[in-house]
């Protein structure tokens, strides 16, 4: 697929990073709900059953932004965000194409949201840094998933209670490619003071809970 390969010269402004000492190479998509990952040859095209593979993910990411921001919210009479769990998390049970695999509650410091590089966000969630190019979809996100919570925790209505974001994560390590998924989402009335007010508030830290799935 070319538009995978049309990818590789994007991936040459990432600086690697060390996993089992490979060279591992990232790219989000421009609206940070894809992270690729890979150790790759760079100047040589991916197997076309890889770059097939994640072609279907981004189609299927697709389909799902569609269903659900032309879905009635019942709660607030509007469409749902992108960024409302509790549609999301129906597509994920209701897909049968995601097999969970683990449930962890981070802490996050509100230092770190704060930074405007978001310093040592992507190591709290994702395990790893990433390069400083990534730094535009990721204020991106962390803007849409707080005007999200903002709006829930203003509307305090105990049924829509849960801003999130889903990231699917394309990897091609070692000649392996595997497709996971990570939702990451957080209670809004535990942090309405620091979504709303945040002089009022007595909390310095953010409890983000993270669902990981392998994507079948």
């Amino acid at each position: 697929m070319t538009w995978f390969r049309s990818l590789i010269n994007l991936f040459t402004r990432s600086k690697p990073t060390q996993r089992n000492e490979l060279p591992v190479h990232y790219f989000f998509n421009a609206t940070g709900h894809i992270l690729f990952s890979t150790c790759h040859t760079l100047d040589q095209p991916v197997p076309q059953s890889v770059a097939d593979q994640f072609s279907q993910v981004s189609a299927l990411l697709g389909g799902m932004m569609k269903v659900v921001t032309t879905t009635l919210n019942p709660h607030t009479g509007q469409y749902y965000s992108p960024f409302n769990y509790h549609a999301l998390n129906q597509l994920i049970e209701r897909s049968g194409r995601f097999i969970k695999t683990s449930h962890e509650v981070l802490t996050v410091p509100n230092s770190t949201l704060a930074s405007p590089q978001y310093l040592g966000l992507t190591e709290v969630l994702l395990g790893f840094t990433l390069p400083d190019v990534h730094l535009p979809p990721i204020r991106s996100i962390v803007s849409s998933f707080a005007n999200e919570a903002k709006r829930m925790a203003l509307a305090d209505n105990e049924n829509d209670i849960r801003a999130a974001h889903i990231l699917f994560i394309c990897e091609y390590i070692g000649g392996i490619p595997l497709v996971s998924v990570q939702l990451f989402s957080i209670d809004n009335r535990l942090h309405k003071a620091l979504l709303v007010d945040k002089a009022k508030s007595t909390s310095q830290v953010w409890q983000i809970e993270k669902d990981s799935y392998l994507f079948t």
